[in-house]
């Protein structure tokens, strides 16, 4: 997940060319667009099983959550890329689509000044599942001299003594599968649950590369996207705080239960 490189805003957990911006209909008062000296949000758009940048992903702008029309549109480039047209300083909500994808929604991103602010919302997108089946998305910081290069992600599985990880990536592991395993800054990492077992499953994510920096996992800005069949569920975010390993929610019968704590006694390879 990339870090603003200018001032304000702080990442939103992934050379830029303009896209196509579109104003559009009704809904709350248009927010003026400065395009010469306004400030502006950009980032790139991932797919979440190859980890490549995503053309063709509209983005859609607005200032209230759950906006159905936006003020503006942009669409990313060939390169993944996007770029909105100079902004005014304030809170916005990106809203993200493409033809076979999961609607991405309410990713916020505020602007605190004008004209140099850069402001950075990358996402990672994936189509759609089968009834019942999860898939669970990680993403992190760009390189940072005070984080984690590599975030590993873990899935403990009901009635298995070892968990999902890198160890097993790229099998049919319990009905679960490490799809795309990231060693180096910003992800994504994917693990997807095709087959559901009875009994409580565990993810949680750990530090890999910097076993004596007990700090280091939570000033990674570690972003965890949860989708069952064809929708987003929960996004969680690591905090601030001390310790290698890091459990963010069960899923018991189904549906899913935050856990949100640091934890040191799980199993991590």
């Amino acid at each position: 997940m990339s870090r603003t490189n200018r001032t304000g805003l702080a990442a939103i957990l992934a050379g830029v060319v303009l896209g196509s911006i579109g104003l559009m209909g009704a809904g709350p008062p248009p927010t003026p667009v400065f395009e010469q000296y306004g400030g502006i949000i950009k980032g790139t758009t991932k797919d979440a099983l190859t980890g490549r940048l995503l053309s063709n992903v509209k983005v859609g702008i607005a200032t209230t959550e759950n906006a159905t029309e936006f003020f503006a549109e942009v669409t990313s480039d060939a390169n993944g890329h996007y770029e909105t047209p100079g902004l005014m300083k304030g809170v916005y909500y990106l809203n993200y689509s493409r033809q076979g994808y999961i609607k991405v929604k309410n990713v916020k991103a505020e602007l605190l000044d004008e004209g140099t602010e850069v402001g950075v919302a990358d996402v990672v997108m994936t189509t759609a599942l089968g009834d019942g089946q999860f898939r669970i998305v990680v993403s992190w910081t760009e390189y940072s001299s005070d984080a984690v290069a590599d975030v590993d992600s873990y899935l403990a599985i009901p009635g298995v003594s070892t968990p999902l990880y890198y160890g097993n990536k790229g099998i049919n592991y319990y009905g679960t599968f490490l799809d795309l395993d990231d060693t180096s800054w910003a992800g994504p990492e994917t693990t997807t649950i095709r087959q559901l077992y009875p009994g409580v499953y565990t993810f949680y994510v750990n530090n890999y590369n910097r076993r004596t920096d007990w700090w280091a996992l939570g000033q990674s800005e570690i972003k965890v996207v949860v989708y069952r069949g064809d929708e987003l569920v929960k996004t969680y975010f690591v905090p601030q705080g001390q310790g290698l390993t890091y459990a963010l929610f069960n899923i018991v019968d189904g549906q899913v239960v935050d856990i949100e704590q640091w934890d040191n006694d799980l199993w991590t390879h």
